[in-house]
């Protein structure tokens, strides 16, 4: 005769009832799922992050076009008034010619990089971006 009690209904729900290869895919494959889940929630984390760093550096960029059209356009003022001064001389005609297109290439530079950052951005920072090109255009 048998001592053992017949166990009730749901008991195979236990885990030591479990055959042995299901309870290794139990094991396996709980907690497999649970960091794929957790790494997955992660990587669009670090997605965000490093979206929010390029705009970041985007407008950086930016910021250094500005400083050199600003550098770029203090340097043809400076010759411009110069040349008029000593009353328009022939030798100096070409230095400010190459000035006028070294600030239209920094200008250049500046509204390339604030086209790129014109639809990335939003808010205030979309509204100087846009006033900056349309300074440029003025």
């Amino acid at each position: 005769m048998s001592t053992h009690k017949i166990e009730g209904a749901g008991s195979g729900l236990r885990l030591r009832n479990w055959r042995v290869r299901s309870r290794l895919v139990a094991l396996i494959l709980v907690p497999t799922a649970a960091a794929v889940l957790l790494g997955g929630i992660q990587v669009v984390a670090s997605l965000r992050a490093a979206t929010d760093y390029q705009r970041v550096n985007d407008l950086a960029r930016l910021s250094d076009h500005i400083g050199a059209l600003t550098h770029a356009l203090a340097q043809e003022r400076d010759l411009t008034s110069w040349y008029v001064a000593q009353g328009r001389p022939q030798r100096q005609t070409q230095a400010v010619r190459r000035q006028m297109e070294a600030v239209d290439t920094e200008a250049t530079g500046v509204r390339d990089g604030a086209a790129l950052l014109r639809s990335a951005v939003g808010g205030q920072t979309r509204d100087e971006v846009e006033t900056v090109i349309a300074r440029l255009n003025d």
